[in-house]
């Protein structure tokens, strides 16, 4: 779904389908619907979604990537960011939304923090947590990612603070 943004949740799993069983074509096969597809979410939890991340967010560049490594150093950024969720009580009572003068946000927040590798943007750990935790303290869990032959670059505001 995070590749073809602009489709159906349908025509998404038709694509995969169809992909899948190129050198077999098989017509006789019922795609899930919307609502399917949904509702089979839920029972799976986050779990198997934290183990695909695990599997396939990593870094990608090589010794030929322009701007992937400095000083024979991998180079990686921590940055944060705020998310929109959906509007749900669930959503809102769990991470929050930001309050200012005119009023609540219209969605409910988290905050995002992200290891990415600099030469090719790819996302190699991620954090998500209620939009009132700091960057710095998400960025303090991103470092279980970054080991020996890995420049980590900080944006502003992680420098010269004790964790």
């Amino acid at each position: 779904m995070n590749l073809f943004t602009e489709e159906a949740i349908e025509d998404v799993m038709i694509k995969l389908i169809a992909g899948s069983h190129f050198p077999h074509p098989m017509n006789d096969i019922e795609v899930a619907g919307a609502s399917d597809i949904c509702q089979r979410r839920q029972p799976l939890s986050i779990v198997p979604m934290v183990a695909l991340f695990r599997e396939v967010c990593r870094p990608l560049a090589t010794a030929k990537t322009q701007d992937a490594f400095l000083f024979g150093l991998r180079l990686m950024a921590i940055d944060g960011t705020l998310e929109d969720v959906a509007d749900t009580l669930a959503n809102a009572n769990y991470f929050g939304r930001h309050t200012a003068s005119r009023g609540d946000s219209a969605f409910p927040q988290l905050r995002c923090v992200y290891l990415c590798e600099c030469g090719t943007h790819a996302i190699c750990d991620a954090g998500a947590w209620a939009y009132t935790t700091s960057e710095r303290s998400g960025s303090v869990r991103m470092l279980r990612s970054v080991g020996p032959g890995i420049l980590a670059l900080c944006d502003c505001g992680f420098h010269s603070y004790e964790t």
